[in-house]
């Protein structure tokens, strides 16, 4: 995109981060073709919400590195950068591993769902006035399978 578009984009996204209301969006999906410069655009901000202090988190998908593309590993690396962001997530996924200890060995897309959903709950919960920012880059690189199985965690989010 050009630069005037990417300026417009930043500005309107940088302006949903700032919304905090009941109504507010919880999830924006930013797509576009090949070459359309998402990746930049999500870069940016990334440093924007990090310099902000509302980044909890950002992963990247990048379909050469298979297992980054797996919902089972990259919500809970989420999940575990959000926990580092704040003591009161810490907490919540701490109870969760102690009541299932299988989880740090063997986790499924559905329970790894969880425990991301529980990071956003908790995070949310414990700052009601300032933005829980979760960054990931590179959804459309997964399968169509693993994209429905985020889908569906998100909407529980």
């Amino acid at each position: 995109c050009d630069s005037d578009t990417r300026i417009d984009v930043l500005k309107d996204i940088s302006r949903l981060v700032h919304a905090i209301t009941c109504d507010a969006q919880s999830f924006l999906w930013l797509t576009g073709d090949p070459g359309s410069e998402k990746s930049a655009i999500t870069a940016s901000i990334a440093r924007q919400c990090k310099d902000n202090g509302v980044l909890w988190a950002q992963f990247f998908i990048n379909r050469s590195i298979g297992n980054t593309t797996n919902p089972a590993s990259y919500f809970p690396s989420i999940a575990r950068q959000m926990a580092d962001y704040s003591p009161d997530v810490a907490l919540a996924l701490h109870d969760a591993l102690k009541e299932r200890p299988s989880l740090m060995d063997d986790i499924s897309q559905l329970q790894a769902g969880k425990l991301f959903v529980e990071a956003i709950r908790v995070a949310s919960s414990a700052n009601p006035s300032k933005s829980v920012v979760v960054i990931i880059d590179g959804l459309d690189e997964t399968d169509i399978i693993r994209l429905r199985c985020t889908a569906e965690i998100f909407s529980q989010a």
